[in-house]
Parts: structure tokens; C-alpha cells; sequence
């Protein structure tokens, strides 16, 4: 929990020397990425409380056990959909989701968010996950 704050601190720091331009895409990116994050600490806290339970009951252990994989199989299905879902709309919507943000089309910073890189929106929800 801490780690995220002192990381954010860190690329402030570093990007706030590259200019204003970069900085407010910092800005701006690290809002739209925290609520994707969001969507997977949900799924990570769910997990780890259902896989508790099914192996703190007090029924055949090797049941308990097929419970808590049942469990972790079905949490990284659904983490799989949640990736393919927020990757679809970070990369189709992100002129929506920029003028949301208050990020006007005709402006420097919608260039330079735009497209960053093509590939961008796939893999970070993959990063998210883990």
C-alpha cells in the first residue's frame, strides 16, 4: 500500500524534469490507470478471502484443497476477462475517456496521450493483474 504513493512520488520527480507536457500526461494517465487498478484489487482481495475460507473448513482436506483451486481458476478467468475489457476500452475509448479527463482534442496534451504506443492499452492491464 505504501509502495504506490513512493512510486508515483518517483516518477513525478524524474518526469517533472522532461517539462510540463509530460507532467500533466503523468497526471492525467495515472488517474485513468488507478481506476483500471481498482477493478483488479477487487478480484485480488475477493480471491484471497474465498480461498481462506475454503480451506479453513473443517471438511476433508483434500476437498478443501479442490475448493481453493476451483476458487483461484475461476478468479484468473475472470481477471483474464476484466484485462481483455479494460484494454478494449482504454484503446477504443480513449478519446472519451481524455475528454472525461478534461483533456481537450485541439491541445498539445491529447497529442501526446493520444497514442503513446500502439500496444500501451494491451499490456497494461497485465501489469495491473500481477
Amino acid at each position: 500500500m505504501i509502495a504506490d504513493p513512493l512510486l508515483s512520488l518517483v516518477d513525478t520527480l524524474y518526469v517533472s524534469k522532461l517539462g510540463s507536457i509530460p507532467l500533466a500526461a503523468l497526471g492525467t494517465c495515472t488517474s485513468i490507470f488507478h481506476l483500471s487498478y481498482n477493478s483488479f484489487r477487487a478480484t485480488t482481495t475477493a480471491t484471497t478471502s474465498l480461498v481462506a475460507t475454503a480451506l479453513a473448513q473443517d471438511v476433508d482436506d483434500e476437498e478443501n484443497h479442490k475448493e481453493a483451486k476451483v476458487v483461484t481458476a475461476t478468479s484468473l478467468k475472470f481477471g483474464v476477462m476484466i484485462g481483455v475489457i479494460v484494454s478494449l476500452i482504454l484503446w477504443i475509448g480513449n478519446d472519451v475517456i481524455l475528454h472525461a479527463m478534461g483533456v481537450p482534442p485541439p491541445s498539445s496534451l491529447h497529442k501526446t496521450l493520444k497514442h503513446p504506443h500502439p500496444s500501451s492499452p494491451l499490456y497494461s492491464p497485465a501489469t495491473s493483474y500481477i
